[in-house]
């Protein structure tokens, strides 16, 4: 018997997931929308119809035939009506509806009050109002590995409802966590303040003075220094528009707008507060020297 074998051919390598495959492509537009009282009027009217219909078929001094067809004609006022009913809808201040018609995306409602859409629509309410929250107190290592616990207050929109909508599950949760990602990476990027930049030099400075004081070294330049580096702690507003920056970067997908970001608490980690409070208690001591000096 001859055994024949067969090479296995290339082995497939999978494609890499692109921008436009994890991104979901679609913008808010206008649904179909007027004004909805002459619906309701159209709507009472025809069940109002429907029920004459349907109490003259029921009087026993009419033909059958005729009763057949006051019966027939009661039973289409009222489905005509109910069609006409579901396509009234009502949109408060503040809020939008998404209009979906079997699975398609048909447009988003603004206009408020009482309006008439496509019948046998699915509406999903979609808030536009101003919202805010605050994230979770986090630990974080700042940029000279120190760590500090902080927070953020963040306000913001929805901007896009069809991507807040259709683009991620929950677009709540989406940019609470989003907004947690970015406070640990912007905390990363700066130091806690100006002193933590200048701990290692303190600390021999401190040394020295208490072994030669009349050889304590003269002020630098820059006695505080402080420089061109951005802080968490003195520069807590460049901090927070880098912060609404680095959110609105990642919540843009999603439709969403950051209007604003405060941070709401930041503080030494409780392990290492104390040790920073003698840090700089030792500063301002050696500052006062400088000055005497």
């Amino acid at each position: 018997m001859v055994e024949i074998r067969t090479s296995p051919g290339p082995k497939e390598t999978p494609m890499p997931i692109t921008e436009t495959q994890t991104r979901l492509d679609i913008d808010e537009r206008n649904a179909t929308a007027v004004n909805g009282w002459p619906a309701l009027l159209g709507v009472l009217l025809l069940w109002g119809g429907a029920v004459v219909l349907f109490s003259q078929a029921a009087s026993s001094d009419i033909a059958t035939s005729t009763a057949t067809l006051l019966i027939a004609g009661g039973i289409a006022a009222a489905l005509a009506g109910a069609a006409l009913a579901s396509g009234l809808t009502v949109v408060a201040p503040g809020e939008t509806r998404v209009v979906v018609f079997f699975g398609n995306y048909l447009g988003t409602i603004r206009r408020t009050g009482l309006s008439l859409t496509v019948p046998f629509t699915g509406r999903s309410k979609v808030p536009v109002r101003i919202l805010n929250f605050e994230t979770a107190t986090i630990k974080v290592n700042e940029r000279n590995g120190s760590p500090v616990q902080v927070s953020a207050i963040v306000v913001w929109q929805v901007k896009d409802t069809a991507k807040a909508h259709f683009a991620v599950d929950d677009y709540h949760d989406f940019i609470e966590s989003q907004s947690e990602s970015a406070l640990r990476q912007v905390v990363a990027r700066h130091p806690y303040d100006h002193q933590t930049e200048r701990m290692a030099a303190v600390a021999a400075e401190l040394a020295e003075a208490d072994t030669a004081p009349a050889s304590v070294p003269a002020a630098p330049s820059d006695p505080t220094g402080q420089g061109d580096v951005t802080t968490l702690r003195e520069d807590g507003e460049l901090v927070a528009d880098e912060l609404a920056a680095e959110v609105n970067a990642r919540v843009h997908l999603a439709g969403l707008d950051v209007l604003e970001v405060r941070l709401s608490n930041l503080s030494y980690a409780p392990e290492i507060a104390a040790a920073m409070l003698q840090r700089q208690q030792a500063q301002a001591v050696l500052d006062a020297r400088r000055v005497v000096i």
